[in-house]
């Protein structure tokens, strides 16, 4: 009997053996990618880790087919790569989407401000470079809160002393002028805020009748409040002694190339370098 029962279990533990398949770690490793991949919604920078869960998926797959035998973790391969390629669509869509709102929100906003200072209702203007919780209602009773002696009229004066607003109150007299959004500079996030900065290009004509443009760049803060499901927005700054990004380029393409030119033209005598900037 005794006999009977070693000669089973020397046959059975062959038997298991055989059975035995281990567990894939790729496959593994793509499952825990693919998990922790709905934090690429947060960063452009972790879009590695849908990326990385789809290539370790694939890879997974891949490498059980050619063993033989297989081993486990197949499923746990297809939906990592699943989820990985799902949030790698999903989280840049989401991104280029969110940006693409916020820089209308934002067009339409600083449009606003420069027609209010450009129509001379400085009031509201001023208002409007603050945030919600600072601002006041913008009624009837809002001269009242910049009468002489008063904190905001401290402030309305210093806004009034900015040359940008001396400019376009200035140039809002005249006929023919012109203000056209011209570039977004950027965008960013600032702990709960979208950081809009954008420049706009203002034409007009001077006392010669010579056509002139410069720059007006609005930084512009935007703060959802979740309360009542709509965003705050206010003017930060704004400046005109920086050109726009786009032209600071251009410029410093043109001068590489007039510098190269004038290289050549040392070089080998060839003709002067024309550019246009």
């Amino acid at each position: 009997m005794s006999e009977s029962r070693q000669s089973e279990k020397s046959f059975s533990a062959p038997a298991e053996a055989a059975e035995y398949r281990p567990l894939s770690g790729l496959a593994v490793s793509a499952l825990i990618a693919g998990v922790i991949a709905p934090l690429a919604f947060f960063s452009p920078f972790l879009w590695l880790i849908p990326a990385l869960a789809l290539i370790l998926g694939v890879w997974a797959e891949v490498a059980i087919r050619r063993q033989d035998p297989p081993r486990l973790g197949r499923t746990a391969a297809r939906i990592g790569a699943a989820l990985g390629l799902f949030l790698l669509a999903a989280a840049p869509a989401r991104w280029f989407t969110h940006r693409a709102l916020v820089d209308a929100e934002a067009r339409r906003f600083g449009w606003a401000w420069l027609e209010l200072v450009r129509a001379g209702d400085l009031l509201r203007a001023h208002q409007l470079s603050m945030s919600a919780p600072l601002r006041q209602p913008m009624d009837e009773t809002l001269p009242e809160k910049y009468a002489v002696g008063q904190p905001a009229r401290r402030d309305l004066e210093a806004f009034l002393g900015r040359s940008e607003t001396q400019a376009l109150l200035a140039l809002g007299k005249r006929g023919g002028v012109q203000i056209r959004y011209f570039d977004t500079e950027t965008i960013y996030r600032d702990d709960r805020s979208d950081v809009v900065v954008q420049s706009y290009a203002v034409t007009y004509h001077d006392d010669q009748g010579q056509k002139k443009t410069f720059f007006l760049i609005l930084t512009m803060y935007r703060l959802p409040i979740s309360e009542a499901g709509v965003s705050d927005w206010y003017l930060s700054a704004v400046r005109s002694d920086v050109p726009p990004t786009s032209l600071e380029d251009r410029k410093a393409a043109w001068e590489e190339a007039r510098r190269r030119a004038q290289r050549n033209r040392d070089d080998e005598g060839s003709e002067p370098f024309t550019g246009s900037g």
